[in-house]
């Protein structure tokens, strides 16, 4: 046993003196600068490009040592810049015991400083392609290695500790336009191989700064660091690396990548898994151009993913890719989002061609909803939605004016899904339903108060049904049912899209509608000046292309000073052409039916057309009404007409108005009629304070702001009048006309002394 512990002893005595022997005869007969030429000289044969290192030293203490100072590899022939690798140092320490078993054991591998500069060019070339120097090699040795001499070289190879010290990287493709550069790399790593052509490589990497620019935008800077971990298996050609902790900046990410086949690399898979996720830093990794999109917004929240990639390049087409993401508190916020939005919680699913998003909960100005989004076919998407929700109405006071004071109230509630191709919303199938409750709306605007509105919507595919649309003023109400069809494929078509317009059948109910109390009065009455009419609440309004008919039943209308009742009317809509035909109803004690229309085709002037009957109107309730001779012509009157006129305003309106027609009254009375007692006074006789009238009828038409009369002729007590005039707007009057006195009155006056006194005192 001693004898053998002798000869251990004195073998390792025997190779420090070897090494020191052998040091001695490289540094006697291999002067540095020999063995620094001969070591250029063979990496140089072996990269096919100049190499220059500035000092080259050896050691053997402890093992084969080679340290390289100032190396320099230069780029090949055709690129601009001069170096592909530049580092201050490159210092090798291999184990010389194992290298005689034909074994590389490297206990460090330390590279300082170095800077790696690879570039292709727009043709293809690279500079990082050393396959050229294969061919330098002499013939009788590449004829004498075999196949697999390169994979044993490398299966022999270990080391205990490779490092790279501050190191710069940049890599430029001109055919993409595209530039990656990074700065203050630190690595350490190891490889063992636990087993015959098997190795764990291991280690961490830590970037201070990596940039991408591509196609004139960019990436922020991004700060990364990893620890690594692998297992090669040369025997099977199979590889896994596992990157756990990898910080990209404050992101937090781990990803396992396997390699089935090394030979070929046909197959890769990965899977990929993050922490949570800052939105805001996420936003880092959007080029330039994009983030400039975003300016002026703020987006908060978190977002955390599982990604699996699956990658066969023996297949077209053979990316495969699926995962999950979760996302919380996500908030979006700026100038130009007119609500605040959050989802507070929500899910994503995703895969090839495939993408749900699940809004698990949300609020919108604290309103809650939720609902799903479903991708299919990225090429051409077809996407199925649906939204569940419910809000406030007073949460939508901040989007009117401020200066009206308004107050508004109520609540709405819906469930809508959509079906269809993306790019082709006009097509899509729209479905479900939306209902708002206990309504109000006051403003200083409004001529009255919105005290209740109310509806619900039913929404299909090819229509919008109506039911229960009402609204109740403080003097009238409105209630609205119906069909509109194809009325979302004609809002949501873009301007290259012919869309048939939308059409729709409706009843129009109301237990009153005073038109005088919500907007202003059309036609200036008796009392009521023009100056006093407040134009401005006359609001132009936009009447889109549309088709439709139905019925409206009104039990009280007040228009203009007048009470109708008992109102039926058929409406139709024909583009922007609203025709009222059929109308009958009551007005002073008799009935009325007629005609009417109004054209929107011009907005900013519209016209109006229509004609009218009425029977057994009591006269002195219209005269009270349009003019100054209330309560002196009493009696049942029929009237025919036609009239037309255009604008939004009461000025206009009056202006143009064309009005003609014909009136016959019959029971009429006259009553204090000034003219008669003038006349009777002047000329000495008994004058009637009322007188029947016999055949009254008359023509008048409305022109320039009067209403004119032509040969209004009648009998009375006094005589046969004959009287032609107007009747202004303002209430003035101007009549002409001749009196062809009775019998009886005329043999008063014949029998009177003076009687041509008298009738020169009429003159005057």
């Amino acid at each position: 046993m001693k004898r053998l512990k002798k000869l251990i002893l004195w073998g390792i005595v025997i190779i420090v003196i070897l090494a020191v022997l052998c040091a001695a005869a490289i540094a006697l007969f291999f002067p540095k600068e020999e063995v620094k030429n001969l070591a250029l000289e063979r990496i140089s044969s072996v990269l096919n490009r100049p190499v220059s290192v500035e000092t080259i030293s050896t050691s053997f203490w402890g093992g084969l040592g080679l340290n390289l100072e100032g190396i320099r590899i230069t780029n090949p022939d055709r690129f601009d810049e001069g170096l592909f690798l530049e580092a201050r140092s490159l210092d090798v320490k291999v184990q010389l015991w194992p290298l005689i078993k034909r074994e590389i054991r490297i206990d460090r591998i330390i590279l300082d400083k170095p800077v790696i500069f690879a570039k292709k060019l727009a043709d293809g070339r690279v500079n990082y392609d050393f396959s050229l120097a294969d061919t330098l090699a002499p013939e009788e040795i590449r004829q004498a290695l075999p196949e697999d001499t390169r994979l044993s070289s490398v299966a022999a190879l270990t080391f205990d500790n490779m490092t790279i010290k501050n190191g710069r990287f940049i890599y430029i493709d001109d055919s993409l336009n595209t530039k990656i550069s990074a700065a203050g790399i630190d690595l350490s790593s190891c490889l063992a191989s636990p087993s015959a052509m098997v190795f764990r490589p291991s280690g961490s990497l830590m970037i201070d700064t990596l940039n991408v620019f591509f196609e004139g935008s960019g990436i922020s800077p991004l700060a990364v660091s990893l620890d690594f971990d692998g297992r090669v298996d040369l025997t099977k050609g199979t590889a896994v690396l596992s990157l756990s902790d990898v910080m990209v900046n404050d992101n937090l990410l781990n990803i396992k990548i396997g390699i089935p086949n090394l030979k070929t690399l046909d197959y890769i898979n990965a899977e990929i898994k993050s922490g949570k996720m800052s939105m805001a830093g996420l936003l880092e990794f959007l080029p330039d151009d994009k983030k400039e999109l975003l300016a002026g917004y703020s987006i908060a929240g978190v977002v955390s993913t599982t990604l699996s990639i699956k990658y066969n390049a023996t297949v077209e087409d053979g990316l495969r890719y699926d995962g999950e993401a979760e996302f919380g508190d996500i908030a979006v916020s700026g100038a130009g989002i007119p609500v605040k939005s959050e989802i507070l919680s929500a899910g994503a699913s995703f895969h090839n061609d495939y993408l749900k998003l699940e809004i698990k909960k949300g609020a919108i100005e604290t309103n809650p909803f939720s609902g799903s989004v479903t991708i299919t076919g990225f090429d051409n998407p077809q996407v199925y939605m649906k939204l569940i929700g419910s809000a406030n109405l007073v949460t939508l006071k901040r989007f009117l004016p401020e200066s009206e004071n308004p107050e508004l109230t109520g609540s709405m509630n819906y469930d809508i899904s959509a079906r269809g191709e993306l790019r082709k919303p006009s097509q899509m199938a729209f479905s479900g339903n939306i209902s708002i409750k206990d309504g109000s709306y006051k403003a200083t605007t409004l001529p009255e108060s919105l005290n209740l509105f109310k509806a619900d919507f039913a929404i299909y595919p090819d229509k919008v049904t109506v039911d229960n649309l009402t609204t109740v003023f403080e003097t009238s109400d409105i209630s609205f049912t119906g069909q509109i069809f194809d009325l979302l494929p004609y809002l949501l078509a873009d301007s290259t899209e012919k869309v048939s317009p939308p059409s729709m059948t409706f009843e129009l109910v109301s237990k009153r509608l005073n038109i005088d109390s919500l907007f202003p009065e059309a036609v200036p009455g008796v009392g009521v000046e023009s100056t006093e009419i407040d134009t401005g609440l006359i609001v132009p309004i936009f009447i889109p292309l549309i088709d439709g008919h139905g019925i409206g039943r009104l039990d009280t209308l007040i228009y203009s000073g007048v009470e109708f009742t008992d109102i039926n009317a058929d409406i139709t809509i024909k583009g922007r052409k609203i025709i009222i035909t059929d109308v009958i109803g009551n007005v002073y004690t008799g009935r009325v039916k007629g005609n009417s229309s109004i054209d929107f085709s011009d907005p900013d002037n519209p016209t109006y057309y229509g004609d009218f009957e009425a029977e057994n109107i009591e006269v002195n309730d219209f005269l009270i009404r349009f003019s100054s001779l209330g309560g002196h012509l009493f009696g049942k009157a029929n009237m025919t007409g036609k009239f037309e006129t255009s604008g939004w305003d009461v000025e206009p309106i009056i202006n143009s108005l064309d009005m003609s027609g014909n009136a016959d009254f019959s029971e009429a009375r006259l009553v204090n009629f000034e003219l008669a007692k003038k006349l009777a006074s002047t000329l000495r006789f008994a004058a009637f304070d009322e007188e029947k009238l016999r055949d009254f009828a008359t023509a008048f038409h409305v022109v320039n702001g009067r209403v004119a009369f032509d040969e209004m002729e009648f009998i009375s007590k006094i005589g046969d009048w004959n009287l032609a005039g107007s009747v202004g707007f303002d209430g003035s009057l101007d009549y002409r006309g001749t009196v062809l006195l009775s019998e009886k009155v005329t043999s008063e006056l014949v029998s009177q002394k003076g009687l041509l006194g008298g009738f020169s005192g009429l003159f005057k």
